[in-house]
């Protein structure tokens, strides 16, 4: 009786874990470039994606089977922050979500692909997007995989090229 007892509270004391939907190792929101993610919190606009391009790599222990679905959403604030602020300067603060009621929101859907560890999502980036603070969200099969904000900044100018 005592057994019956002592793992029934057991069973009772225990948090039940549910399985997670999916196996991710990581995700990873920032500028692709050379084969990896460059995680940056000022990401500078430019919109040409054969210079830049942003996205999101999900990165899973193994392979899902079946397929899952991937839903993303990018806020960016409605209008250019004034310039000091998205500066990124030393004494500027860390980029925060775009509130609701100052933001555009674009939602996307992708898939991963049977065989694939990797998904990388790419977003773009277009010539007249604010400057400012902005963020990303990732989920799969409901559950928030990715929440980060960053900071959209002015390319730095391009020096001239040297050919000497």
């Amino acid at each position: 009786m005592r057994w019956l007892l002592l793992s029934l509270g057991l069973a009772l004391g225990c948090e039940r874990i549910d399985p997670q939907p999916h196996d991710l190792q990581r995700a990873q929101f920032g500028v692709f470039f050379g084969g990896e993610v460059q995680e940056l919190v000022n990401i500078p606009r430019e919109p040409d994606r054969a210079r830049q391009t942003i996205g999101i790599r999900l990165t899973f222990r193994t392979p899902p089977n079946p397929p899952l679905r991937v839903r993303w959403e990018l806020s960016k604030p409605r209008k250019s922050v004034p310039e000091k602020r998205a500066a990124g300067s030393g004494d500027a603060a860390a980029p925060v979500a775009p509130k609701p009621t100052e933001s555009l929101v674009e939602f996307g859907e992708a898939m991963t692909r049977s065989g694939e560890r990797v998904l990388d999502i790419p977003l773009e980036l277009r010539p007249g997007d604010p400057l400012g603070d902005w963020s990303v969200k990732a989920e799969i099969q409901g559950q928030q995989v990715l929440n980060r904000p960053f900071r959209l900044v002015k390319p730095q100018p391009r020096k001239p090229r040297d050919d000497h």
